[in-house]
């Protein structure tokens, strides 16, 4: 259980940095989440702060309920989407240092 949830919570830190690091580098706004997308646009600071503080909220959620099924489902759900994000990010970061830019 304990490393479900730190592995959900270090996933969504990465998440976090590396949408910065787009969205700095590329100038390119690349959450997909819309509400999230509309905090970045206030700034990073708040951008990580949200992220991070709802990302330990789910984490508290499923600690506290980690005895019931559908928690460790949604903790497996979580971890397949993050990690295949961390991919992406993971990717697109080999793109970049190979000399593909965005597009503008």
């Amino acid at each position: 259980m304990t490393r479900a949830i730190t592995t959900y919570l270090v996933l969504g830190l990465f998440d976090a940095l590396m949408t910065l690091v787009w969205y700095e580098l590329g100038g390119i706004n690349t959450e997909a989440n819309p509400f999230m997308r509309w905090v970045l646009e206030d700034g990073p600071g708040l951008f990580v702060a949200t992220k991070l503080t709802l990302n330990f909220f789910g984490g508290y959620i499923l600690w506290s309920r980690w005895e019931n099924g559908w928690a460790k489902a949604g903790a497996r759900w979580v971890l397949f989407i993050y990690s295949a994000l961390a991919l992406v990010h993971i990717g697109t970061a080999v793109a970049y240092a190979l000399g593909w830019r965005f597009p503008t």
